[in-house]
């Protein structure tokens, strides 16, 4: 999503860029993997997952290293950048941290939904200084 992509690209410009464990070529591959890590996710996707048994996980990854029009995007930055993006997303890519940045206990992923569901729902709960965080 742009609000997981926007948080990805201020952590890494805020606090990893820098760093020993940082390689600024995970860049594109990290803010790839956050804007598509929910590409496979479906109206009511939760509830049909288990109906059907399946995840959306499964759905991502099939759109991602298909051959579909995000594949062809994807692969004009190399033939083998799909499947490192689908690695990212699947939590099989070499490089933890940029993993990290979209599955983890303090993830991209997570510091949007939470501020965004306080925000639509006009509770407090899941708000939190994302300012102090990032720094």
């Amino acid at each position: 999503s742009l609000g997981v992509y926007e948080i990805a690209r201020r952590m890494i410009d805020e606090t990893f860029i820098g760093q020993d464990a940082w390689d600024n070529t995970d860049r594109p591959l990290a803010l790839c993997a956050a804007l598509l890590h929910d590409l496979g996710h479906g109206p009511f996707s939760h509830s049909f997952e288990k109906i059907f048994n399946t995840d959306h996980e499964a759905f991502t990854q099939a759109i991602i290293t298909g051959n579909t029009e995000v594949n062809g995007v994807l692969s004009r930055v190399s033939d083998n950048f799909p499947k490192q993006v689908a690695d990212v997303i699947n939590k099989t890519h070499d490089n933890k941290l940029v993993i990290s940045m979209i599955s983890s206990q303090i993830d991209a992923d997570r510091m949007d939904y939470l501020q965004r569901d306080a925000y639509f729902t006009g509770v407090t709960y899941g708000s939190f200084d994302m300012e102090r965080i990032l720094r």
